[in-house]
């Protein structure tokens, strides 16, 4: 993921922890994109953003950063869960769930800093804009969101 300037920031100290499994909801409609503590899509909000210039969202991935491991699911209506373990080398694989016709998930998360959730429209295309949410980045000291390129 090319790095771009965050469009939103919020400090959030230990957000995401190791030893203890955190709810987040992520929301993304007309442009609007967010993400959240617990179940309750729109409710708790972190960061959120509006942007201009929308563009599709037709898969969500999951990694964690640099020296980080994690374990998390993708909760789903039709299937019971996503499930996918991430190496902690970095750069990591995303690992991507086809969201088409949805515009939220909830993603339960187990890890110690650098959680990304990556939206975008094409999977692993290097040339398609994709919305990037950061939980615990900068040592689990702050959550961000970002536009850029994947």
């Amino acid at each position: 993921m090319l790095q771009t300037p965050d469009q939103a920031t919020a400090e959030t100290p230990g957000i995401v922890d190791c030893n203890e499994i955190r709810q987040f909801w992520v929301q993304w409609s007309n442009g609007h994109v967010a993400i959240g503590n617990g179940y309750e899509v729109g409710f708790s909000p972190l960061v959120s953003w509006e942007d201009d210039n929308p563009h599709q969202v037709h898969y969500v991935a999951l990694s964690t950063g640099w020296g980080a491991v994690g374990e998390w699911r993708i909760e789903e209506e039709e299937v019971d869960h996503i499930t996918a373990l991430d190496t902690g080398v970095y750069p990591s694989n995303f690992t991507y769930a086809s969201i088409l016709g949805r515009s939220s998930y909830v993603i339960v998360i187990t890890a110690c800093h650098g959680v990304f959730v990556e939206l975008s429209e094409v999977p692993g295309n290097p040339k398609t804009r994709t919305y990037e949410v950061a939980l615990g980045a900068s040592d689990n000291t702050k959550s961000e969101l970002r536009d850029g390129l994947d």
